[in-house]
């Protein structure tokens, strides 16, 4: 089958650095939603407790944070669509797979990463 996963102090510290990343990129996202979304769609989600979202644990956040960036939609495009809209993709960077013949096409933004 596949090979094994045994991640260095190294892998572990890119995932982190990645993680936050990925994070932060959410919270820019999540800050340009009106805040009548939040309550419209925290209403349609059962999360309304006198007219403000209950948020009750970190997982029911990602819930909501993901419907409004899914889910509100302006001119028929949600919020990732109209993102992508007005950024352009960063630049691509073909690499290989070291021992096999497999190409794979990944943002040269995050290729530097690795």
């Amino acid at each position: 089958m596949g090979t094994s996963f045994s991640p260095s102090t190294q892998d572990v510290e890119r995932y982190i650095r990645l993680r936050a990343l990925g994070s932060d990129l959410l919270q820019r996202f999540a800050n340009t939603v009106p805040r009548h979304v939040f309550i419209e769609i925290g209403k349609a989600l059962g999360l309304l407790r006198n007219g403000v979202p209950e948020l009750g644990s970190e997982h029911i956040s990602n819930v909501l944070a993901d419907c409004c960036m899914f889910e509100w939609l302006e001119n028929g495009k949600n919020l990732v669509q109209r993102y992508a809209e007005t950024h352009p993709p960063a630049p691509r960077r073909n690499i290989g797979c070291w021992g096999c013949n497999r190409q794979w096409w990944m943002p040269a933004s995050i290729a530097t990463i690795f």
